[in-house]
């Protein structure tokens, strides 16, 4: 979506008096194909695609049953998003008490635990995550 500071109301759930704009919206519309949607899995396990931004750098991470992955890299921070699945995070020594994943979580790691940091999917069924970090 590419930043505007135009709307175009297209529906008012039945309110009264105000202006729709569904011509305009229609004429904005890119009817062509779709660009091929890029693949985040990777089938075999492990990280998937990456994408990265100026900003921001997103991957897909699988892991298998009871797999283990430490938190990639030296980010400022990291964000972990649990798609599926669950497992814990735990800090390396002790750093900090170990944390249960579920699906739908989010979880913020601070950069000063990020390297000491291992990410371990449950025993049965794994985990899918998106972990976010600043470039």
């Amino acid at each position: 979506q590419t930043p505007s500071d135009t709307t175009y109301r297209v529906f008012d759930w039945g309110r009264p008096g105000r202006e729709l704009h569904v011509a305009q919206a229609l004429d904005c519309i890119h009817w062509g194909k779709a660009p091929e949607a890029l693949p985040l899995a990777n089938p075999s396990g492990g990280f998937g695609a990456t994408i990265t931004t100026a900003h921001f750098a997103l991957r897909h991470l699988t892991l298998a049953n009871a797999g283990r992955q430490r938190v990639p890299g030296d980010a400022a921070c990291t964000i972990l998003m649990v798609l599926v699945g669950g497992g814990s995070l735990q800090g390396e020594g002790g750093a900090y008490p170990a944390m249960t994943l579920k699906a739908g979580m989010t979880v913020l790691v601070p950069a000063n635990l990020t390297e000491s940091t291992t990410i371990i999917g449950q025993d049965i069924g794994g985990m899918e995550c998106l972990i976010a970090q600043l470039t």
